[in-house]
């Protein structure tokens, strides 16, 4: 029988801005951006060698977040070798003030401010929220008080938010079969970044390129900001 394996992992965000209509009370939830996952660095993990799974990201977030409390999430994801992994996340929305600092009034402009004092309100400041993930990995199904455990972290949040982040980069040489109609099966946007990989696709049964991962070449050629589609639709024979 195999060694249950555990991993460790921080992740976070970039920082986003929810509209609210002025006067309005602040929501007491809010819908994360359709492409957070694609936006998220691996700040910490332990151990230091471990490898999480490349579609993290999209299943540790829930789509929709508490704006001042933690919410906490379940999966199991399989990773890029068939193998099934067990996460408990939390997830918790820091709040990150950008209201820029007002400049000095002259004495004029001061005299003419306090003699209208009173006629508007003051702009409500902008700020924006960083979601942050902790996250829990076990080859094993992980049991309730894992939860807790990542519970009992969620204070140091806001200061976890200050570390900074490396990310992991590497390099696939991949073989897939195409064919005119099918294609490989991949949605991407214009920088060739995968967005989606469809269910039944080449690529899906392929099982190694995810969501935020970054086609650079065809058929050993480099694309050079050139669209996949068109060197697909070039490399195809004529009549196909």
């Amino acid at each position: 029988e195999e060694e249950a394996t555990s991993t460790f992992v921080l992740l976070y965000g970039p920082i986003v801005q929810f509209s609210r209509q002025a006067g309005a009370p602040e929501p007491k939830v809010v819908a994360m951006p359709p492409l957070l996952p694609l936006s998220v660095d691996v700040a910490y993990k332990y151990p230091p060698d471990a490898s999480p799974p490349d579609s993290l990201a999209h299943f540790c977030f829930c789509p929709v977040l508490k704006l001042h409390e933690p919410s906490e999430l379940s999966f199991c994801l399989t990773d890029s070798s068939g193998h099934e992994m067990y996460g408990v996340s939390l997830q918790l929305l820091c709040r990150q003030d950008l209201s820029p600092r007002p400049p000095e009034p002259s004495p004029a402009a001061a005299a003419g401010e306090a003699a209208a004092a009173g006629s508007a309100p003051p702009p409500e400041p902008r700020v924006r929220h960083r979601p942050i993930a902790l996250v829990l990995l076990s080859s094993r199904p992980l049991l309730g008080g894992f939860a807790s455990t990542l519970r009992s972290l969620a204070p140091l949040l806001p200061a976890l938010q200050k570390l900074p982040t490396v990310r992991d980069s590497r390099v696939l040489q991949l073989r897939v079969g195409r064919d005119a109609t099918s294609g490989l099966g991949l949605v991407l946007n214009p920088t060739n970044t995968v967005v989606q990989v469809e269910p039944g696709s080449i690529a899906a049964r392929e099982r190694r390129i995810r969501p935020g991962d970054v086609i650079i070449s065809l058929d050993g050629r480099e694309l050079g900001g050139g669209r996949l589609s068109d060197a697909l639709a070039a490399a195809l024979p004529q009549g196909q």
